[in-house]
């Protein structure tokens, strides 16, 4: 019997552990700018062990470049940043690390896929990024990752930490958001309007709905949830669920530093094509004095010769 063959899919997928590039000609190609395209090919990049999140909203399949939300696999727990009361504890050990500094009952995230994950290593809440990739299927199947319950348990200990940091730096004069939700009872059936002076019930008016209003009203909501194309300010990458490539998990900030790299190239390029422009107006202002002049003289010299 022939074993089934992978099908091409979206890559990354969501809960996947996959290497990440940056792509310098996707990255810089709005520029229009060749010069700058040949200086970002010149950089070096290196691959990112991440963890895929996923998008909050639909994929649209008719943009050319979808937004990706990454956090980055740690070699080391991140260290501590008293300024957002964040402490090295705030993280998730990735099986085969186990870390006892944890707090008590967090227990190791544990990979699962192909591939065995062999890296003791570690993720966390904070240690993120959004990017862009092409919006393309291909054939690279799924290698290793978190499954459901291991998702589920990413996003528990992800909310936990990120409330901590947001309790621990919010204004000590700021509102409750949970008082103003839960300010007041909620009425006991959402089909009845209750008068707030009699307390009798009033019935609840019937509204015919126009079909176009209500076809306009569905193509805003999808319009809301479908993804939209990726703002080209966003850093382009390239994933791969291939992790045999994996010699070293290497550190994020190596990417950071590269991302600023482009966006020197970026603000370079950005500044030759202004100073096109102003040549250009410049240019063009001095042919139009030129041939301003040009009338000018030839109307002189009709008035002379008709005097």
């Amino acid at each position: 019997m022939q074993k089934d063959l992978p099908r091409p899919s979206f890559v990354p997928e969501a809960g996947a552990f996959a290497l990440m590039t940056l792509d310098p000609i996707a990255s810089l190609e709005y520029l229009n700018d060749p010069e700058a395209i040949e200086a970002g090919q010149k950089l070096e990049f290196k691959d990112y062990a991440v963890y895929v999140t996923g998008g909050r909203q639909l994929l649209n399949p008719a943009a050319k470049y979808r937004e990706e939300r990454i956090h980055f696999i740690l070699p080391a727990p991140p260290g501590d940043d008293l300024a957002r009361c964040i402490d090295s504890a705030m993280s998730m050990p990735i099986f085969p690390a186990v870390d006892r500094d944890h707090p008590p009952g967090r227990a190791p995230l544990r990979p699962s896929g192909l591939f065995e994950w062999q890296w003791p290593s570690y993720v966390s809440a904070f240690i993120k990024t959004i990017v862009r990739c092409a919006n393309e299927v291909t054939v690279d199947p799924k290698q290793c990752g978190l499954d459901a319950e291991g998702q589920l348990q990413f996003i528990k200990y992800r909310n936990q930490d990120q409330r901590v940091e947001e309790t621990s730096t919010a204004p000590a004069n700021a509102p409750s958001h949970d008082l103003a939700i839960s300010a007041g009872p909620l009425p006991a059936s959402p089909s009845v309007l209750v008068n707030p002076v009699i307390g009798e019930p009033e019935p609840e008016l019937v509204v015919q709905n126009d079909p176009e209003e209500e076809g306009a009203v569905v193509a805003s909501l999808l319009a809301m949830l479908l993804q939209h194309e990726a703002s080209e300010d966003v850093p382009a990458v390239k994933f791969t669920h291939n992790l045999s490539r994996i010699k070293e998990l290497n550190d994020p900030r190596g990417f950071f530093e590269e991302v600023k790299q482009l966006a020197e190239i970026a603000r370079q390029s950005k500044l030759r094509a202004a100073d096109k422009k102003n040549m250009a107006a410049e240019s063009d202002a001095a042919r139009y004095d030129e041939k301003t002049a040009q009338l000018l003289r030839g109307h002189r010299s009709g008035t002379a010769q008709g005097t």
